[in-house]
């Protein structure tokens, strides 16, 4: 049976308001090896690099002779999914929408394409099960972990439970991965020209901040678990020999478990050749012992959720952490010469006008490399969803003001001040062009539109 794989985000559709960078889907690319292990053919096309245009893909998929279409939507474009549904033609193939996203929401979805199924649970195995059964003339909808329509209502299979040994799962095809053409912004210093791989070593969170959603995590469940550092070592290994020049790893917590994490960082040390690789750390996390390892392993930044300049506002957050470790994580970083990119929010319910400015004045003062201003918004399956519905729904993202913000244009003249302030000022211009000039070199297209992008998101154009 040939699968059709298709990675679906926002940018397909519109132009993105704010400069992003895309991930790999790692969750897709397991499945795919799940599916060409169990002998079907698989076609991966990925839509977030700007390679493919919404008329180009809609004419593709309609002509494609597969027999099953998976399609993984992010948050931001599951608003746009009838039109991908009519083009996937469920009338006559398997159809699956696949992801966090699609799982929160699957009632949606399939009110609106009956037809489709939703995996609803831990996606690794499901594709190639309900392919073999689609090849058996067997029920799919016997395969646990999906949901699906049936006289008139929403049905869900069997639970599917999350898997507990992580490194039983089959690896994610990363060589179709790898050509998936992606650009990658936070710093890197690549040796020769940027060729992006991605790696997911844990799954799951055991915080509960509370605007943190699964929608928007690259892992599924909340439990915490890991794959073996011998595990990541080949793949690192394997991304080496498919000629990456950089890393990402997806992971929500990279660092949690300290013995884990020096392991991993050794392991990688043995394994990663010249590939120069960046991971997301809480920056609490960190110590000295955490910012030498990253820095002798071949980190060259990492990303740490800073949130907020007010430990007050950190607690409405249920953020488990404090301004005061976040500080001494960033200088442990800067000690050991591996770069922080800073992720803030503003516009969390609740937050004065003070503890705003004191973000933002935090922000400025960690030195960091790169700075992402984020808005609070509501996501689906949080308690910022329960207790503020309304800055949540579409049009809302962590970049942009929901519209039905009464603060929305302050928010946005807020966030794009910052920016103008910390990258446009011409002795920080100089400082951030000379801090990525690797980057630069290896990738000077794809630099040059991020850095266009954020100037115009900048200015307001």
């Amino acid at each position: 049976m040939k699968i059709l794989f298709i990675n679906l985000e926002r940018s397909l559709f519109e132009d993105l308001p704010h400069p992003k960078h895309g991930l790999a889907p790692l969750d897709l690319g397991s499945a795919m090896q799940a599916a060409t292990q169990a002998g079907h053919q698989v076609e991966f096309i990925e839509t977030g690099t700007g390679q493919i245009k919404l008329h180009t893909l809609l004419q593709r998929v309609e002509r494609d002779p597969a027999e099953m279409v998976v399609l993984k939507p992010d948050f931001e474009s599951i608003q746009f999914a009838s039109t991908l549904a009519a083009a996937a033609r469920p009338s006559e193939r398997h159809v699956l929408w696949f992801g966090p996203p699609a799982s929160h929401s699957h009632q949606w979805l399939l009110n609106r394409v009956p037809q489709s199924y939703v995996a609803v649970d831990e996606t690794d195995r499901i594709v190639a099960e309900m392919a073999e059964h689609a090849r058996l003339g067997k029920d799919i909808t016997r395969v646990p972990g999906i949901a699906y329509w049936r006289d008139g209502a929403v049905v869900r299979s069997q639970v599917r439970p999350l898997e507990q040994n992580l490194d039983t799962l089959p690896m994610p095809r990363h060589d179709l991965l790898i050509n998936g053409g992606y650009n990658f912004h936070y710093p890197l210093k690549p040796k020769g020209r940027l060729k992006m791989g991605y790696l997911l070593s844990s799954r799951g969170c055991p915080y509960s901040c509370t605007f943190c959603s699964e929608v928007e995590r690259a892992s599924f469940g909340k439990r915490y678990r890991m794959h073996s550092p011998e595990r990541m070592a080949y793949e690192f290994s394997e991304l080496s020999q498919l000629g990456a020049t950089g890393v990402y790893f997806e992971d929500d917590l990279f660092a949690i478990d300290k013995a884990r994490f020096l392991e991993m960082t050794r392991a990688i040390e043995t394994s990663r050749g010249d590939i120069s690789w960046c991971a997301q750390v809480r920056a609490g996390d960190i110590d000295d012992e955490i910012a030498e390892a990253l820095a002798r392993s071949g980190c060259a930044s990492v990303a740490c959720g800073i949130e907020s300049g007010s430990d007050r506002v950190l607690d409405l957050l249920r953020k488990a952490t404090s301004v005061e470790a976040m500080q001494r994580g960033a200088r442990a970083l800067k000690r050991a010469g591996v770069g922080l990119v800073a992720y803030v929010i503003i516009g969390v319910p609740g937050e004065s006008a003070e503890e705003r400015e004191a973000t933002l004045r935090l922000a400025e003062s960690l030195e960091a490399s790169l700075v992402q201003v984020h808005v609070f918004v509501s996501y689906p399956g949080t308690q910022a969803m329960v207790e503020h519905p309304e800055l949540g729904g579409a049009g809302a993202s962590k970049f942009v003001p929901s519209p039905s913000r009464p603060d929305h244009e302050e928010l946005l003249a807020l966030q794009r001040r910052f920016y103008r302030r910390f990258y446009l000022k011409p002795g920080n211009l100089m400082r951030h062009t000379v801090a990525r000039f690797p980057q630069i070199m290896a990738n000077p297209g794809g630099e040059l539109r991020n850095a266009w992008s954020l100037a115009k998101h900048a200015v307001g154009l």
